[in-house]
């Protein structure tokens, strides 16, 4: 993207879980990922595939560049894949 600040696309994957928290964080990011990984691996993979999906999504269709690097373009996707994770369970099993 034309303008875009120099961040790297695994910090702004971090920061976009971050905003799950209301916290453009790498940090924060990564702390909630370890936490999720803790209680629930399928989740935590959920939640990095949509995040990875969303954020990828939003650098291809060339959002803003300071909203690409907060990792805005990312949250709504994790929260997505961890939500849609109980949906393919149920429809694996029956």
């Amino acid at each position: 993207m034309s303008g875009e600040p120099d961040v790297s696309f695994p910090i702004v994957l971090l920061r976009g879980s971050g905003q799950i928290l209301f916290q453009p964080s790498a940090l924060t990011g990564a702390a909630f990922l370890l936490l999720v990984r803790w209680q629930s691996p399928p989740a935590a993979g959920a939640c990095i595939a949509g995040l990875f999906g969303a954020t990828l999504s939003a650098m291809l269709l060339e959002r803003s560049s300071a909203a690409y690097a907060d990792g805005s373009g990312g949250f709504n996707g994790a929260l997505l894949g961890q939500r849609a994770l109980p949906s393919m369970r149920r429809s694996c099993l029956t």
